[in-house]
């Protein structure tokens, strides 16, 4: 060699291992496109870590559709521990960065999606106008109310005669009168031809005043 004695020769400076997959702890669930040996060996490769089950240190669990469709223990507990679920895919592309890829863009079913934009908020719906009341008709004047009858005033004399039977037993006293209307009178014929036996009933009630009677009186028509 023509290199002077004494001089160090310096040697290139070691390549640093791929580290796309640093600080990723990745389970495996499900059948991939490859062995599950090959895939473990390829996430080693690239600076991550495996992990038998899903651990408090686990970040990742790779599985398929098939597996979150049957709801694996892993799966379960993925999602019972907000573990993000990918497909293979996810270890594909962040090899190709040289980077963690984004979770949301590789998840399986409905895990690790975006969350969808709010709605925007909908106008509270704008209130019918109220239609305008109808003026109420004016009340129509109400009719004075009859003064009530004095209990103390004598009504008017009948002109129905009072009973020619009361008037001969002199009974009563005083002016009397028929009351109102209140008078009748009832016949029985016999029509058989024989014995007379023809009655009559009278009834009526008498005012004298401020007082009031009944009277009646029956008896046989004709001699």
């Amino acid at each position: 060699s023509n290199q002077p004695t004494g001089v160090n020769r310096k040697m290139p400076p070691k390549r640093k291992a791929p580290s796309a997959l640093s600080g990723a702890v990745v389970c495996i669930s499900g059948t991939l496109s490859k062995g599950r040996a090959l895939i473990e060996a390829d996430i080693k490769a690239h600076g991550g870590k495996v992990a038998g089950s899903i651990t408090k240190q686990c970040t990742h669990l790779v599985t398929t559709p098939a597996e979150f469709a049957g709801q694996t223990t892993k799966v379960k507990d993925a999602l019972a521990k907000d573990v993000p679920l990918v497909t293979e895919d996810w270890l594909d592309a962040s090899v190709a960065k040289g980077a963690l890829a984004d979770d949301s863009l590789y998840g399986v079913g409905t895990c690790n999606a975006p969350a969808p934009a709010p709605a925007p908020a909908k106008a509270p719906p704008k209130k019918a106008a109220a239609a305008p009341k109808k003026p109420k008709a004016a009340a129509a004047p109400k009719a004075p109310k009859a003064a009530p009858a004095s209990s103390s005033s004598a009504a008017p004399p009948s002109n129905i005669p009072v009973d020619q039977g009361l008037i001969d037993a002199r009974k009563l006293g005083g002016q009397i009168s028929v009351h109102e209307d209140f008078s009748f009178l009832g016949n029985q014929v016999d029509i058989s031809g024989g014995e007379n036996k023809n009655k009559f009933y009278r009834g009526q009630v008498l005012s004298s005043g401020s007082s009031f009677y009944a009277w009646t009186r029956w008896g046989r028509v004709g001699a």
